[in-house]
């Protein structure tokens, strides 16, 4: 999508309804991404990532998320879902799936919830 609704010469189809990126006839290939909104989940018991503060210097928390979005370069067939966090370290760790192997996943993830709360 465009400020204006009109595509970017390099964008032949429309974006899919769930994305909610700008494209921009100047976007370098790399960035030629349809993108949608991304989910987070706080992770209350892994341990923080500690920062500092640029002016103060002081240390403080910063609770590891786990954020997921769904993606699709303008080229490819199909969406693929992006898990990431930032780890204690502050380096980003990711893992890409495809719709099936994403939907086998949330599906583990529920099938073990219903089973620990038996």
């Amino acid at each position: 999508m465009t400020i204006n609704d009109e595509r970017p010469f390099w964008l032949t189809e429309p974006c899919p309804a769930w994305c909610v990126v700008e494209h921009l006839d100047v976007d370098p290939v790399e960035d030629r991404v349809h993108e949608g909104t991304s989910g987070t989940v706080t992770l209350s018991l892994e341990e923080a990532r500690y920062v500092e503060h640029p002016q103060t210097r002081e240390a403080y928390g910063v609770p590891i998320r786990l954020d997921i979005s769904v993606q699709q370069g303008y080229r490819e067939t199909e969406p693929r879902l992006l898990l990431w966090y930032v780890d204690t370290e502050g380096n980003t760790q990711s893992r890409t799936m495809t719709l099936g192997e994403a939907e086998s996943f949330a599906n583990g993830i529920l099938d073990a919830v219903k089973a620990a709360r038996s």
